[in-house]
């Protein structure tokens, strides 16, 4: 039925250009999706991607089982959900980072990454914890553990 406004796209490549914020830039970029399938709800500005999901944009890759990517009414990334196996890789400076379920919003440019949430960098530093928030232009940490659970982090020291 043509006349709906929710298609389902499946093994398919989804480009679409949108104006994005923080890490994702000011400019008109392009967020390339990729899933085995992608649903997207044009009256709800939101893109629903079930099975090998990946998002890349502004030298962020992020992939997880399942992906939900929230729109703006102006077309810019509001929110990005991601749950099941989630990884998350800044390109430029070798940093990942990945847990259970992650959560990003535009609005702060943060990343929340939680249940064996891990990070790392091309240094060697890293960090468990049970919730790992990362704000990507302020490239600023920060870790919590749960009760009996610690937060382990190793940081490497200059000779």
């Amino acid at each position: 039925m043509m006349g709906r406004k929710i298609f389902m796209i499946s093994g398919l490549i989804l480009l679409f250009s949108v104006s994005l914020a923080g890490a994702i830039s000011a400019a008109q970029e392009t967020i390339e999706i990729t899933s085995s399938s992608i649903r997207i709800d044009y009256d709800s500005g939101a893109v629903y991607c079930k099975g090998d999901a990946k998002a890349v944009w502004g030298g962020v890759i992020m992939e997880a089982d399942e992906m939900q990517i929230f729109l703006t009414e102006e077309n810019t990334v509001e929110k990005i959900e991601a749950r099941g196996n989630v990884k998350v890789i800044q390109g430029e400076e070798k940093r990942e980072a990945g847990g259970e379920m992650a959560i990003y919003t535009a609005e702060d440019d943060k990343f929340v990454l939680e249940n064996k949430a891990y990070y790392y960098d091309e240094s060697g530093n890293s960090l468990l914890a049970e919730k790992i928030i990362i704000w990507i232009e302020a490239e600023r940490l920060e870790a919590e553990g749960i009760e009996g659970v610690p937060v382990k982090a190793a940081y490497i020291l200059a000779d």
